[in-house]
């Protein structure tokens, strides 16, 4: 026996008496396709079979890109975040339509646009999202989605919004004095 991808174990060596063997493939945690090829009478005939291995249920949330490092505050980050949803093994879960929702976990201010994104063939990709904060600073974000254990994002520094107006308090005296 032989096999592309895992390992095979073969409880007999030898058929039993209406001609099965009994073989256990034992793969790794990953999705994978196997192809299982048994041979008899010292190769002269052989069977070949595929199995297919799948994720499982969507436990978590993985960062596949962090967003933007650092962005000006009330612009949409120039790098938007995408999110996976995986299985306890890390697989991702390519039938998940999640909605994976982007909060505050540090810092100050809010997300104004963009705070959420519905996963397609597992992946949430984030679009416009806007982190608003008067000061600007240092913020992290939180992705988050049911049950599914949360993820949170590298440090995202934001320089305080570009002024839009100039407003004057005192209006100068329209007299000059030369000097």
């Amino acid at each position: 026996f032989t096999t592309t991808s895992g390992s095979l174990s073969v409880s007999e060596d030898t058929s039993d008496a209406s001609g099965d063997v009994q073989v256990t493939l034992t793969t790794d945690t990953t999705v994978a396709t196997a192809t299982i090829t048994a041979s008899f009478n010292s190769g002269a005939t052989s069977v070949t079979t595929t199995i297919a291995s799948t994720f499982g249920t969507a436990t978590a949330l993985n960062i596949v890109t962090e967003p933007a490092a650092s962005g000006a505050s009330g612009t949409a980050l120039s790098q938007q975040p995408i999110i996976e949803v995986t299985d306890a093994n890390g697989n991702r879960v390519t039938s998940s339509t999640a909605t994976v929702t982007a909060s505050l976990a540090t810092g100050n201010g809010s997300i104004t646009a963009g705070s959420s994104a519905v996963a397609s063939s597992g992946l949430a990709t984030f679009s416009g999202l806007t982190i608003n904060d008067a000061d600007g600073g240092a913020s992290t974000l939180l992705f988050s989605s049911g049950a599914l254990t949360t993820e949170t994002s590298q440090t995202i520094t934001l320089a305080p919004p570009v002024p839009n107006k100039l407003g004057v308090g005192v209006q100068p005296s329209a007299a000059l004095t030369a000097v």
